[in-house]
């Protein structure tokens, strides 16, 4: 499996943000994000081949908590006995996916021991949001998470509409943000406070307020 980086940092996004986890960010990804902040590992093959054993050898058995992200992980076809591998050593996994792979594809999401997928939805500003079929969304739970990154107030007014599309159709965490240095957060905070979005649940990208926008292996 071909890896751009392994480190330990924080969560600084998701259910989880605040906690300290092992990452692993494999390379590749099937999207072009306007504002991806991860273009080193966009392009496959652009990291170091680690076979699965070399990458649990380099995980720190004291940290209970992994973020398998990427790049899109999910394209991988190695990820399932990856992400089986670290469930069976006792890992909190949770994998951070772009929205275009649904997750059950990839493994029975029936599991107790299955990881937490954090899913994008792209959002109009990010050129991206061709890509996305609600349909890859349909299976996660609240054990799961679906993650706005707005860009503009148009983003605002598209994710208020798939929210209330989503939610209707399924019970899970739903999480919103914007571009890091891009839309101001009290503006993110009064769209959901106006258009009564209470179930959203406003998020900063803490590591980049701890570490800024271009710090690698935090």
């Amino acid at each position: 499996m071909n890896v751009s980086e392994i480190f330990t940092g924080i969560n600084g996004e998701g259910p989880l943000a605040g906690t300290i986890a092992v990452f692993i960010r494999l390379t590749g990804c099937n999207l072009d994000c306007v504002y991806c902040d991860t273009r080193y590992a966009q392009v496959c093959g652009a990291g170091k081949d680690y076979t699965l054993p070399e990458i649990l050898e380099r995980i720190d058995p004291d940290i209970k908590h992994i973020t398998v992200t990427g790049g899109e992980p999910l394209i991988h076809s190695g990820i399932g006995e990856l992400l089986a591998a670290l469930a069976d050593s006792g890992k909190i996994v949770s994998v951070e996916t772009n929205g275009t792979v649904c997750p059950s594809s990839v493994l029975d999401m029936s599991q107790q021991s299955r990881p937490s997928f954090i899913m994008d939805y792209k959002l109009p500003s990010s050129g991206q949001e061709k890509s996305m079929d609600i349909n890859n969304f349909l299976c996660l739970t609240e054990k799961d998470a679906v993650k706005f990154v707005a860009g503009d107030h148009g983003d605002l007014e598209r994710m208020a509409h798939v929210y209330r599309e989503l939610s209707g159709r399924i019970r899970t965490q739903f999480l919103a943000g914007g571009v890091f240095g891009g839309i101001p957060a009290s503006d993110i905070v009064r769209f959901l406070i106006e258009n009564k979005l209470y179930d959203i649940r406003f998020q900063l990208q803490l590591h980049k307020c701890i570490w800024g926008s271009d710090k690698k292996g935090v």
